[in-house]
Parts: C-alpha cells; structure tokens; sequence
C-alpha cells in the first residue's frame, strides 16, 4: 500500500482514539480501570489553534471524560461561521461530477 495523490489525502491528518479499561469486574467488585485519550497533533490544543473549529470543545470534552465526569460531556452546536472548508478548484470539480445527473 502507498500513497496515491489522486485518491489519497496528502497530510498531515489529524487522528484521535479513545480507550477504556474496566479491571476486577467479578462478582459486582469494581476494581481501577483506565481511560486513554491519544491525539495525533499537540497543536489542537496550542494558543492558535484553540479557538479554531470545534478545538476548545474537543479538549474540553475529552477532559472530562478522562476524568469519569461523563455527565458534564456534551458537544456544543457549531454557531454560524465557524466551519472552514479547505478544497482546491479541482476538489470542487471532482465534487460536482460525482453528483452530476
């Protein structure tokens, strides 16, 4: 497998995963599990970057799930304006043959 520029995203892209590990389950006796948030760039969270998108929201929100607060976790609506769409003239072009008649 290798990169194709006609099919392929050229990078950097961006990943996140979570993860969670319950331990000592038997019997109805909890035991300490874990949570793991791995996040592919550290710029997410740098002062530039912070207010971008749903940035803010997403380190908030992985916060509090990282420390069992998952009633507190919830994903605020975007508001007017904030979404940015980086595509180049061919992107739309490509775009607008897939849903031609």
């Amino acid at each position: 497998m290798k990169f194709d520029s006609d099919r392929d995203q050229a990078g950097p892209v961006c990943l996140a995963a979570a993860a969670e590990r319950a331990t000592g389950i038997r019997k109805g006796v909890g035991g300490v599990g874990g949570r793991l948030v791995v996040i592919g760039t550290s710029q997410i969270a740098a002062n530039q970057r912070l207010n971008r998108g749903g940035n803010r929201a997403f380190v908030t929100q992985c916060a509090a799930w990282l420390t069992d607060r998952d009633r507190a976790i919830s994903l605020p609506a975007r508001a007017e304006g904030e979404y940015q769409l980086n595509a180049t003239a061919s992107d739309f072009w490509a775009l607008a043959l897939r849903f031609s008649p």
